[in-house]
């Protein structure tokens, strides 16, 4: 189950599901993102009751949960709500160890009303501004190119990230985890610091890769999906696969379970 950061969409997974080859991937849109509906959303512990909702509705039994940014706190906040039926938690660059951010990132992204003036700021997700493609930033500008959207994140934004900083603490909530825990992080991430990875449980294992920025999972995807299907075979040792159809991710959070 693949969890996305603010401002993107669960179709910015293509990349790594592609290179997970058949595993079963189910890409969720988090609240005022993609095909979800635009919602209120106190802190990422709200969030969690509404993906518990979307897994219930697919009735996904058993998975390995991974979140980028925004959606790595989501996912740790949904962590303890999986007792039984988490196997693994990967985390890319997460919201919710540390209370830093880059704010002006954060507030000149919402401010961009036409591509040229959100280019900029999208090279700030690269550990090398240069590696922002056309492609890229024109898949970005058609996710925040509607004024309701970007307003519904602002809102989302003066709630989880107000003030420039992290509202929401969960560092606790890894040693808890009797599943394997992995963070994945860019060395050179001008979004999330990176040493918010320093002082967590001995358990996890904590993987900084040098030159990369906010998004290992498009930076460096070989690598990361290599990470990744060792997680997988970590928390399926010795309990069967979890089994289902693959999934395009591009799934919406359930609207009837929003309030």
């Amino acid at each position: 189950v693949l969890l996305h950061g603010f401002g993107t969409s669960s179709g910015s997974w293509r990349p790594l599901a592609e290179q997970l080859g058949d595993v079963p991937v189910l890409g969720i849109d988090l609240p005022n993102h993609g095909k979800s509906p635009c919602l209120p959303v106190a802190d990422l512990d709200a969030i969690a009751p509404l993906l518990l909702a979307r897994l219930d509705q697919e009735g996904i039994e058993a998975l390995h949960l991974l979140g980028h940014s925004m959606g790595g706190g989501a996912a740790m906040a949904l962590a303890a709500r999986l007792p039984s039926r988490l196997r693994s938690l990967t985390l890319l660059a997460p919201l919710g160890l540390g209370p830093h951010i880059n704010g002006d990132f954060i507030q000149g992204m919402l401010r961009a009303n036409r591509l040229a003036s959100l280019r900029p700021w999208l090279g700030a997700l690269f550990g090398d501004p240069r590696s922002l493609s056309g492609s890229f930033a024109a898949t970005a500008w058609s996710e925040l190119a509607s004024a309701e959207t970007r307003g519904a994140l602002a809102t989302m934004a003066e709630h989880l990230l107000p003030d420039g900083t992290q509202a929401t603490d969960l560092r606790d909530r890894l040693a808890d985890l009797d599943v394997p825990v992995k963070l994945i992080w860019g060395a050179r991430d001008r979004i999330v610091p990176p040493g918010h990875a320093a002082g967590l449980p001995g358990s996890v294992a904590v993987h900084m890769l040098p030159g990369i920025g906010h998004l290992p999972q498009v930076e460096s995807v070989a690598l990361v999906a290599r990470l990744v299907h060792q997680q997988l075979a970590a928390g399926n040792a010795g309990r069967p696969a979890p089994l289902g159809a693959r999934v395009a991710p591009d799934a919406p959070m359930p609207a009837a379970r929003s309030a």
